[in-house]
């Protein structure tokens, strides 16, 4: 009896989450400007390669999973990546200033376990390596730490933290997410 009631606690807080997220909805259209700067888009970078020193610009959007940067990487490089100006973001209606994100509200809180990185505040961007051949690299928050060493081969991503979705959608959580932000990266020079 005790399990049975367990699960059906589980089922309706499942459910609440559920219906608040999808009634609560109000688009917030806002788009970060891109900042005023002379760096060429990381997806314009010859070869797919930084050169050691040298910087783009990318774009991160608050609805995508995994915003690619078009960048190529190897393992034991550094990558500093800031936001420059004031931007901002939105999961739902809840805005959020990149590099950094939020706790969370409580029913957030309470569904902290779904978060793509636990540690991690919500909505602070996350980078990752999506290699070619092995498997994920594991997400780096750079609110705690805006270098990235990588550690694997393949492409550069960034996206905010939000909840992973289900097996059957996993965009679910990111669907009511707004706005887009712009990211530096400079491929940093080891000594």
């Amino acid at each position: 009896m005790n399990s049975m009631n367990n699960f059906l606690l589980m089922v309706t807080v499942l459910a609440s989450f559920v219906i608040t997220s999808c009634t609560s909805y109000k688009p917030v259209m806002y788009d970060s400007q891109l900042p005023a700067s002379e760096l060429p888009p990381c997806f314009n970078v010859p070869e797919k390669r930084l050169a050691e020193g040298a910087s783009c610009i990318a774009l991160v959007e608050a609805d995508n999973r995994e915003s690619r940067t078009g960048l190529n990487v190897k393992p034991g490089e550094k990558y500093l990546v800031s936001a420059p100006g004031r931007q901002a973001w939105f999961d739902l209606t809840r805005r959020n200033t990149p590099l950094c994100g939020e706790g969370g509200s409580l029913l957030m809180k309470l569904f902290s376990f779904k978060k793509r990185s636990t540690g991690s505040l919500w909505f602070s961007v996350l980078a990752e390596v999506i290699p070619g051949k092995d498997p994920k690299s594991a997400p780096h928050d750079l609110c705690e730490k805006p270098v990235f060493e990588t550690n694997a081969d393949g492409e550069l991503v960034l996206y905010p933290n939000d909840a992973e979705g289900f097996f059957w959608d996993k965009d679910y959580f990111y669907s009511n997410n707004y706005g887009k932000i712009w990211v530096e990266i400079q491929h940093q020079k080891i000594n």
